[in-house]
């Protein structure tokens, strides 16, 4: 009679081990196709042509096997009628920098009338540097901002045709103030001063991420009037 109930016993505990490693298998499974899922999409994602990030619209073009994301800007005229698309190239996908940082305590804006500095402080050899600075150049051509650049390094101050400007020389005007440090973000220092901090030769994401900044804010304002 134990004999039997034994046997019993050893049936029902396999049977419950076998439904326990079924919904294990089951569980698994599904985590594994949600997973799979998100992968995918993630991959359609940063491999589509063309997407919109933050309302601007963008296409990834190659030249050669660069990459390029061309964003399209609307121009309005004085009624607010849009009458052409700009289009500005970058050379990072915009959703990679979502991370990093930007401390602002509003929108950024350039002091009317003035002219606006691009300061350079001491900069590492990287490669980026030239076109981190000649695409800022272009970008602030393109959005009608008078700039000079400049430079923040006092053992460059008098040997360069450049003005020594940092926040603190020029208070009246808006200072763009580029320079190395622990961590790639944008800190707004005072009312009319911006630093463009970058680390490990990462110029061109601060650069960009500035640039993208602006482009955000005055989508935006398209959009609220």
């Amino acid at each position: 009679m134990k004999k039997q109930e034994n046997k019993e016993e050893k049936k029902i505990e396999n049977s419950k081990q076998e439904n326990s490693n079924t919904a294990l298998i089951i569980v698994f499974s599904i985590a594994g196709l949600i997973i799979l899922a998100c992968i995918i999409a993630v991959i359609f994602r940063y491999n589509s042509n063309s997407f919109k990030y933050e309302g601007i619209e963008f296409d990834k073009v190659y030249m050669g096997n660069i990459a390029f994301y061309t964003a399209k800007i609307p121009v309005t005229d004085d009624y607010g009628k849009i009458t052409r698309y700009q289009n500005i190239d970058f050379r990072n996908d915009p959703r990679t920098l979502n991370d990093l940082t930007v401390n602002t305590s509003g929108n950024i804006t350039f002091v009317d009338n003035k002219l606006t500095y691009i300061s350079y402080g001491l900069l590492n050899q990287c490669g980026d540097n030239g076109l981190a600075a000649t695409n800022l150049g272009l970008f602030m051509s393109l959005t009608d901002t008078k700039y000079k650049g400049a430079v923040d390094d006092s053992d460059y101050k008098n040997s360069t045709n450049s003005p020594y400007v940092n926040c603190q020389t020029h208070p009246n005007n808006t200072v763009v103030l580029i320079k190395a440090g622990n961590e790639t973000k944008i800190e707004q220092t005072n009312t009319n001063c911006y630093e463009l901090v970058f680390k490990d030769c990462e110029i061109l994401k601060a650069t960009e991420k500035f640039e993208l900044t602006i482009l955000e804010q005055y989508i935006k304002g398209l959009a609220t009037n």
